[in-house]
């Protein structure tokens, strides 16, 4: 199930951390709440998810031919991934932790 098209099963985004910033994660799954609001259920990595709204998540510009699965993304294998959770682990990028700042500069937010 895709929100309103925008996002995807298993897509890497930028999405707020606790401390502040952005962090990586991967898109799960997502449902409307009592509010109208689509909300995604994100892995974090490390066995750690949370609920956020669409509204708060950032779209990640990322080019194929640079990236490489993470296999902790899911808890299936790899290869089951679509292609839009590829990632890059050699340039920094890993779920939970802190967004590269080019990452965040590039991110599509919505309005």
């Amino acid at each position: 199930h895709a929100g309103r098209g925008t996002f995807v099963w298993g897509e890497l985004v930028l999405v707020p951390r606790s401390k502040g910033g952005m962090c990586y994660a991967v898109l799960e799954s997502c449902k409307e709440d009592h509010k109208k609001r689509i909300m995604w259920t994100v892995n974090l990595g490390e066995n750690s998810k949370k609920q956020v709204p669409e509204l708060l998540i950032g779209k990640m510009l990322i080019s194929a031919d640079t990236a490489a699965y993470l296999p902790e993304m899911s808890d299936g294998p790899a290869h089951e991934l679509p292609e839009a959770a590829m990632v890059a682990p050699e340039a920094g990028r890993t779920l939970g932790r802190p967004a590269l700042h080019k990452d965040v500069q590039a991110a599509v937010l919505s309005p």
